[in-house]
């Protein structure tokens, strides 16, 4: 049984706890209901689920809607009671309290279901491991829906950045007309001209105003030799080295712009090194707002 909501919107009093909310989820779907902690996913997980929405028992519903010490317990003693379960699905912060293997089963016995799945986490990696597609809730709106790559490689806004992972967060003005091939901006931080992906015309914001620019460590390009000019080239001092096991991260200044680089190996460099750090323009996104 496909779910299908059509902007709901909820109130308590004179606050809106979340308005204009739209999502389909077909049948076979896991779809996660991502958001920080105390945004209002809990209730919003518990409104799509009932009855009047689709037609469903609002009790046996709201019956499926796991708190995660029950998660562990099934995944414990009895896992086939989710696989057996029928009609949708709505799991409340699944993952929560469950070890790498736990939760790795789980997300098999989710995925493995001829109904829809919604789950709400307040964890990307959850996200990441388990769902199709993913709403990211904050400030009671849905930011944006997507699978878990495009919310990742393209997220619609500073908010969306924000949540799904690490990100260089750039302050920055728009110097070239609406007609540039590629556009040029120029960063609050550090005064560093950058040009940027291709983006149409409404993207960009009006010119002279400043606008937000997204780019993942993992992206970011540290250089000691031969370098390329169109990468956006600019001198960085290193400040600090972080191991986080298989990558480390590389935080850098750059005359006032703090920068994060992600490598998979760090071989002879230290604090207080200098090098090139390259922002390559296709990799540059301007974001909504």
């Amino acid at each position: 049984m496909p779910i299908k909501v059509d902007n709901l919107s909820k109130r308590s009093g004179n606050q809106w706890l979340y308005r204009d909310v739209s999502l389909d989820v077909a049948d076979g779907e896991v779809f996660a209901i991502f958001g920080p902690n105390g945004s209002g996913k809990r209730e919003l997980l518990k409104d799509i689920s009932n009855d009047s929405l689709f037609g469903g028992s609002k009790a046996s519903l709201i019956a499926r809607i796991f708190r995660p010490e029950t998660v562990a317990g099934v995944m414990m003693f009895d896992r086939s009671k989710i696989n057996e379960s029928s009609g949708p699905l709505f799991l409340d912060s699944p993952f929560k309290g469950l070890d790498a293997e736990k939760r790795k089963d789980l997300a098999e016995s989710m995925k493995n279901r001829t109904e829809p799945v919604i789950f709400s986490t307040s964890s990307f990696d959850d996200v990441l491991l388990a769902a199709d597609r993913s709403a990211v809730f904050a400030n009671g709106y849905v930011q944006q829906t997507g699978t878990p790559r495009d919310l990742y490689h393209e997220p619609a806004n500073r908010i969306v950045a924000s949540l799904t992972g690490p990100c260089n967060l750039i302050e920055a003005r728009r110097l070239t007309s609406s007609k540039s091939d590629l556009p040029e901006f120029q960063t609050i931080d550090g005064e560093h001209r950058l040009f940027t992906q291709r983006v149409e015309l409404r993207g960009l914001g009006a010119i002279n105003k400043n606008a937000m620019l997204a780019i993942r460590p993992e992206q970011v390009v540290l250089s000691f030799g031969a370098s390329f000019p169109e990468d956006n080239l600019l001198k960085g001092t290193i400040t600090d080295i972080h191991f986080s096991g298989p990558a480390t991260y590389v935080t850098l200044d750059c005359s006032g712009l703090s920068l994060q680089a992600m490598v998979t190996r760090l071989i002879g460099l230290n604090p207080g090194d200098e090098c090139m750090v390259g922002l390559p323009p296709d990799r540059l996104r301007v974001l909504a707002d």
